[in-house]
């Protein structure tokens, strides 16, 4: 088997790469201001077809939801600058104007002087994640309203009787801080 290198072969066995990535990826023409190459994963996320990414000039950003855009291009202003990699999570918008969160890893590439020629790039769909730390938080927020209107007071303890945690719930019942009873015996 021959080493690929620069052959129609290689460009061939890297589009089949790149088209076969878990994520969605592309690659961002800095001076053309317009995509160079995407992946399919990356027209599904979009719900948006390769030529009409392909083919439409302007500005990335344009998917980006307006809230979050400032965000984004500060980070790849200071990426363009400092030629280092960023990663960001934010919302996009799809064709349906459908907002999904997305984790968003880029590398500047190529150019002269310093300057990034292209950016390239993947993206995940984190929507599921963000939306279950969500319902975790407001869980968590509903548990504490709960143990704040007790009366009772409430701990765990192991076997021995060693205190391992108590609830916040009515301090004035405790015999000392809260603080000072974890580790020592209930009795």
């Amino acid at each position: 088997m021959r080493e690929p290198g620069g052959s129609v072969e290689a460009a061939d066995g890297y589009r089949a790469l790149f088209e076969s990535l878990p994520v969605a990826a592309f690659l961002w023409d800095k001076e053309r201001r317009r995509f160079a190459v995407v992946n399919s994963r990356f027209c599904e996320l979009l719900g948006r077809t390769s030529g009409e990414l392909l083919a439409g000039r302007g500005s990335w950003i344009r998917f980006a939801h307006p809230e979050d855009r400032k965000e984004l291009i500060a980070a790849s202003i200071r990426s363009a600058r400092t030629g280092e990699p960023f990663r960001i999570e934010h919302r996009v918008l799809t064709r349906e104007r459908e907002q999904i969160w997305v984790r968003s890893e880029v590398v500047p590439v190529g150019g002269g002087e310093g300057r990034p020629a292209f950016w390239q790039g993947v993206v995940s769909d984190i929507t599921d994640y963000r939306e279950a730390g969500e319902r975790l938080c407001a869980s968590e927020a509903e548990l504490r309203g709960i143990f704040a209107a007790m009366r009772d007071v409430i701990f765990v303890a192991d076997s021995s009787g060693r205190y391992l945690k108590i609830a916040p719930t009515n301090p004035f019942l405790l015999y000392g801080p809260r603080e000072e009873l974890i580790g020592k015996k209930i009795h």
